[in-house]
């Protein structure tokens, strides 16, 4: 899928066996951000605490350097 740039966009598993998600980056470099900054799966399943505003606070370097902007608000999803 092509994803244009400016785009709010997320992914999500809505079945219920795990899934495994396979990102393409054109031009190359967005990946190095989430290699540096993301946080490894729990091992029991579990899903991983969402990020409160002090974690935001402090990636707002990292997010820049990558030129990512997260965006405020619930996502609400849609359930096909």
């Amino acid at each position: 899928m092509y994803i244009p740039r400016g785009t709010r966009h997320a992914f999500k598993n809505i079945g219920t066996e795990p899934a495994t998600l396979l990102v393409f980056y054109t031009p190359a470099g967005a990946e190095q951000f989430f290699l540096d900054h993301g946080a490894d799966p729990d091992p029991s399943g579990q899903p991983l605490p969402a990020w409160d505003g002090e974690t935001f606070a402090a990636m707002a370097d990292a997010l820049d350097a990558h030129r990512m902007i997260l965006l405020p608000g619930d996502d609400d999803w849609a359930e096909p």
